[in-house]
C-alpha cells in the first residue's frame, strides 16, 4: 500500500521533471524576458547550481537538505518557499528573477548575482567565494551567449 502511495505521489508530481533540457532552457529563456533578466545569466544560474537539476539537492548540514531545486532555494532562509515549489522549475525560476531584482540586479548585474548566492561582506572570506561564483555566472553565460542564447 505505502509503496503505491509513494509511485503514484511520483506521478502527480513528474511532470515538474518531465521535460527535456532544451524545454527547460526554452522556458527558462521565456522567465528570464518577462522579468527583464539577461536570459544567459538566468541559465547559466541554474546550470551552476544544479546542472539543470530540478530535482538537486544541496547545502547539508546536520544531516539535512537546506537547499533544493534547480535554483538552489535555501528553504531554511526563505521560508516562504515549499520543497514542492523549489522542485518546480518554472516556480524557481520566476523566484529567482524576482530575488535577482530585489538584490540589485538590475542596477548591477555583478552585485545582484553575487547576493543571490548570499553576498559577503567586502574583504570577508564569503566575499571571496562569492566571487568567484559570480565569476563562474558570467563564463557560463559567455557559453550560453556563443551558443546564440
Amino acid at each position: 500500500m505505502k509503496a503505491t502511495i509513494t509511485i503514484i505521489a511520483v506521478l502527480l508530481s513528474s511532470h515538474v521533471f518531465a521535460d527535456d533540457i532544451k524545454t527547460i532552457q526554452k522556458n527558462i529563456r521565456t522567465i528570464a524576458r518577462h522579468h527583464r533578466i539577461k536570459q544567459s545569466h538566468l541559465l547559466a544560474i541554474a546550470e551552476k547550481e544544479s546542472g539543470f537539476d530540478a530535482r538537486a539537492r544541496g547545502d547539508k548540514k546536520d544531516g539535512r537538505y537546506r537547499s533544493y531545486g534547480m535554483f538552489q532555494i535555501n528553504l531554511s532562509v526563505h521560508k516562504t518557499v515549499s520543497k514542492q515549489r523549489a522542485y518546480d522549475y518554472k516556480y524557481a525560476a520566476h523566484w529567482a528573477c524576482r530575488y535577482l531584482i530585489k538584490r540589485g540586479y538590475r542596477k548591477n548585474q555583478r552585485r545582484g548575482i553575487r547576493r543571490y548566492n548570499g553576498g559577503g561582506r567586502p574583504g570577508s572570506r564569503g566575499r571571496t567565494m562569492s566571487e568567484k561564483y559570480v565569476k563562474d555566472v558570467f563564463e557560463r553565460a559567455k557559453k550560453f551567449e556563443r551558443m546564440g542564447i
